[in-house]
């Protein structure tokens, strides 16, 4: 149980961490089980694929106090910094850490030389659309899910200071 009053920080990891970016990362997708069509392919990740991603760009992990409660993953891709697996886990969620969890991510794109954020995401999660709508993030492209084509996956994109 996670206290009200706990602080809450971001900090970067390394690939050591790999594993806790990982669990971090199902526990926040768990919902998402059996309600995506076709499921999210994070399922299928292991650590091995979790430090290998981490080490072509980086991720970070949110704390309240010494509880992990979230991670995110980017990457440099072309001239911009690709935003992947934001996950906060279930109890620790509408407390602002994945928009702590975002802004850590864009931060480290003047790391990369690079001053553009994009991200994907299902169109089905209104929430997560609302969510990245509200830190500066517009809709560039819809295109059908390339293992469902009933589905739609959206492409958006921010620009950096």
């Amino acid at each position: 149980m996670l206290e009200p009053d706990d602080s809450m920080s971001v900090r970067l990891v390394t690939s050591r961490d790999a594993p806790l970016v990982r669990e971090l990362m199902l526990i926040g997708f768990a919902q998402f089980r059996n309600a995506l069509d076709p499921p999210s392919s994070a399922f299928q990740e292991t650590d091995a694929d979790v430090a290998a991603a981490i080490d072509r760009g980086g991720a970070a992990i949110a704390w309240s106090g010494a509880t992990p409660v979230g991670s995110i993953r980017f990457e440099p891709e072309g001239t911009w910094l690709y935003i992947s697996r934001l996950a906060v886990i279930p109890e620790a969620r509408r407390r602002g850490l994945a928009q702590a969890l975002m802004l850590a991510a864009e931060a480290e794109a003047s790391r990369f030389g690079v001053n553009e954020a994009q991200l994907s995401m299902r169109e089905v999660l209104p929430g997560n659309r609302a969510l990245f709508e509200k830190l500066g993030y517009q809709v560039i492209s819809v295109e059908p899910h390339p293992r469902n084509p009933a589905q739609n996956t959206l492409r958006l994109r921010k620009m950096l200071p």
